[in-house]
């Protein structure tokens, strides 16, 4: 029995009636498919595994970019962050100094209403006077530098009684107890190599309320101020 092919659907029509000669085409077909696998590898390991695979070695050399900018960022945050500290510090000790200074220059209004006629004792004339004290056997030399340190002496009169006293003032932006023990330890140490009452006095922006209490209970003169004053 003879087949005439003129079309596809005759090629198909006479498949279905012939298995067997599906089958064998199918064979050849798939047969000729293996074939070209091994050459359809090949490309692919050329033209797509071997390109991809270099861009993922790429990715991971970038990646250790990105690590190690991670890691330059990371110490950079960490020295910025010490670098502020430092900044705080310095800022808030510039402005515990400018704060000393302005204290300092306009001690007369600070302490107006108590002593009248005030007089600074600059840090010279404050340094003879206590070595003339060590001479005396009345300090020694730790105690004359503990009050070298003060911020501010002076010499002036009691406004009620007109009598003459030294002041002893320390200038902080915040009170706390030890700042109104180390005031008045000062003071007395002036008042010893004075040989005359020396008066404590704080001069503050704020305070802890222990640091006045304090200052009450020892006889430390507590000044409170303000931003605009200083």
């Amino acid at each position: 029995m003879g087949y005439v092919i003129n079309t596809i659907e005759d090629l198909e029509r006479i498949l279905r009636e012939n298995p067997e000669w599906r089958e064998r085409i199918r064979s050849l077909i798939l047969e000729e498919e293996l074939r070209r696998l091994p050459a359809r590898f090949e490309r692919f390991v050329e033209e797509e595994f071997r390109p991809l695979k270099a861009d993922v070695e790429v990715l991971k050399e970038d990646m250790k970019v990105v690590k190690s900018d991670v890691e330059v960022l990371k110490s950079d945050v960490e020295i910025l962050k010490k670098d502020v500290a430092i900044l705080k510090i310095d800022v808030a000790k510039l402005r515990g100094e400018s704060f000393e200074r302005k204290v300092r220059e306009n001690a007369p209004a600070f302490l107006g209403r108590v002593i009248r006629r005030l007089r600074p004792i600059d840090k010279f004339t404050l340094a003879d006077i206590l070595d003339d004290a060590i001479d005396s056997g009345l300090i020694d030399e730790d105690m004359k530098d503990f009050a070298l340190k003060v911020d501010f002496a002076g010499k002036g009169r009691l406004k009620e009684t007109g009598k003459e006293v030294h002041v002893a003032l320390e200038a902080t932006l915040t009170l706390y107890p030890e700042d109104v023990e180390k005031v008045f330890k000062r003071a007395m140490i002036i008042s010893k190599a004075v040989g005359q009452e020396t008066i404590p006095v704080v001069v503050y922006l704020n305070a802890k309320e222990e640091a006045l209490s304090l200052a009450e209970e020892i006889g430390v003169l507590a000044v409170k101020t303000v931003a605009e004053e200083a």
